[in-house]
């Protein structure tokens, strides 16, 4: 049996749905208001428990849904990896089977430059004044679009492969 106090804890659908439960003659899509859909709901189910008495046996309430919040669910977290791991290479044979050469003066001369030598990631960013992630396409240019093989040791020292 519904109380008052039960039907005002449910939400608009749950009370479309304990009233279509009750059995009545035509069911209903949707309350004009959650007011009315209670006291629809009492009504008819005053009527049917009169009905009920009459046959001597009890009503079973209908099964509702409560009213949940509609939260999106807890994504698990990764588990954190192992810091240390193998570090992937970034630059390994020549791109291509020749090498081109740049023009003189500009910016990836001095990559390539300094490349020669043998140079740290962080002496290309000061040497040209880019930011790192500028300075990482320009070594990565320079090792795809010139064609040069760079390898880069354990110290943080890039190198042109020379063959």
């Amino acid at each position: 049996m519904y109380t008052e106090e039960n039907l005002s804890t449910l939400s608009g659908p749950a009370l479309v749905e304990a009233y279509n439960g009750l059995k009545p003659e035509k069911d209903v899509k949707r309350f004009s208001n959650r007011d009315t859909g209670i006291k629809r709901i009492l009504q008819l189910q005053a009527e049917r428990a009169e009905e009920v008495e009459d046959l001597g046996g009890e009503p079973l309430p209908p099964k509702v849904k409560p009213n949940r919040s509609k939260q999106a669910p807890v994504k698990p977290k990764r588990p954190a990896q192992a810091s240390g791991g193998t570090r992937r290479k970034r630059f390994d044979e020549p791109y291509q089977g020749f090498t081109k050469p740049c023009r003189e003066g500009t910016k990836r001369a001095k990559i390539v430059a300094l490349l020669t030598k043998g140079a740290t990631f962080h002496e290309c960013m000061e040497a040209t004044g880019w930011d790192q992630r500028t300075c990482y396409d320009g070594i990565k240019l320079v090792h795809k679009d010139l064609g040069y093989g760079l390898t880069e040791d354990e110290d943080g020292i890039i190198e042109l492969l020379t063959k």
